[in-house]
């Protein structure tokens, strides 16, 4: 699959191994930034492959910044309004999601 463009750079979704996430890697340009948002159900990890990372969380009224480099992690929880940013460098970025709740309905 061809990687997706988007504002701030592209994404690329790896093959699964699991039903329950995704794996992508962003290729992210300098001095650019995602949209302020959250997710419902999904956890939200970021691993700065090459460049540099600011993640933003808003805790409430607090926001939170971890300054990411190259082999550095993030989490971010469901339902946390997050944003990443890039500086004057572009960043590729390990990302992976994975749901945080699950509710199956097999019977066998």
């Amino acid at each position: 699959m061809p990687p997706t463009i988007k504002p701030w750079g592209t994404l690329e979704i790896l093959p699964s191994v699991t039903e329950n996430g995704e794996t992508h890697v962003l290729r992210i340009r300098a001095g650019e930034a995602c949209s302020r948002h959250y997710h419902d159900d999904k956890r939200n990890l970021f691993h700065v492959i090459s460049g540099r990372l600011i993640v933003v969380q808003w805790l409430g009224k607090v926001q939170n910044r971890s300054v990411l480099d190259v082999g550095e992690t993030v989490v971010v929880e469901s339902g946390i309004d997050h944003q990443f940013i890039t500086d004057d460098k572009p960043a590729v970025v390990l990302e992976q999601y994975w749901v945080t709740d699950i509710h199956r309905r097999v019977v066998y």
